[in-house]
């Protein structure tokens, strides 16, 4: 990687196939330069179901960034630049997508493992990286929380070096289908560990996975989702061994 250069924005070309490279004065005033430093850096980001929860929050961000946001989505809530799809037909809107040619693609919906093999062969050579929001469902406490892992409880608070599961589809299959009430872009094989694996497994295509917690307080998606796993019978909760 290049080390930016203090006191000069980042001017940036569009290639043929759509990848963003330096501009060659700036390549070329780079390759004399040690200092580090950076001004702006303008990427066009594809938000997957931008529209959401999370979405309008990031595409928000970007934007006051002073960078340029493609939302795909299904179009409930208009948006400026848009492709109109749904998340879990993707492959069928390949063309229009690669079209975009974005420099980075944020998937805020990913469900499974064959969503996410779908979402790297969509977008390898048409983008420079793709991000995955992912969840602390992945670790090995939520599989003791629904009853799929034995052993001890593991230790608090949670951090990145973790322990994950080890049991996939850690969500029964009558489970998934009342979360599916709550989250509509949810699929029948839901599990983000396989979403990870391919999405950091890619050799051509980088990939950068986020895990992010739920607030039941600050979201009624999270709330709906919380009240719906309250039903389960008080036999089905965890026990310390």
């Amino acid at each position: 990687m290049e080390t930016p250069h203090a006191g000069f924005a980042l001017k940036w070309g569009r290639s043929a196939n759509g990848a963003r490279r330096l501009s060659a004065e700036r390549s070329a005033h780079l390759k004399g330069s040690s200092s580090v430093g950076l001004e702006s850096v303008t990427m066009r980001v594809l938000l997957i179901g931008g529209s959401g929860f999370i979405g309008p929050h990031v595409a928000g961000a970007l934007d006051r960034l002073g960078h340029e946001v493609v939302i795909f989505h299904r179009g409930k809530v208009p948006a400026p630049h848009e492709i109109l799809g749904d998340r879990r037909k993707l492959t069928d809107h390949a063309s229009a997508l690669r079209a975009a040619a974005p420099d980075v693609v944020v998937d805020l919906i990913l469900s499974s493992g064959t969503q996410a093999r779908a979402l790297m062969t969509v977008f390898r050579g048409a983008s420079g990286r793709v991000v995955a929001l992912s969840s602390c469902d992945v670790y090995r406490a939520c599989g003791v929380l629904h009853g799929s892992e034995s052993g001890p409880l593991e230790p608090l608070p949670l951090t990145e070096s973790s322990r994950l599961r080890t049991v996939l589809q850690t969500y029964p299959p009558e489970r998934v289908k009342m979360l599916q009430q709550v989250f509509g872009w949810l699929d029948e094989e839901y599990d983000k560990i396989p979403v990870e694996r391919e999405i950091l497994g890619d050799p051509d295509l980088p990939g950068t996975v986020l895990r992010l917690r739920g607030n039941a307080k600050a979201s009624p998606y999270f709330r709906a989702a919380a009240a719906t796993l309250k039903r389960r019978p008080t036999s089905e909760l965890p026990r310390q061994r």
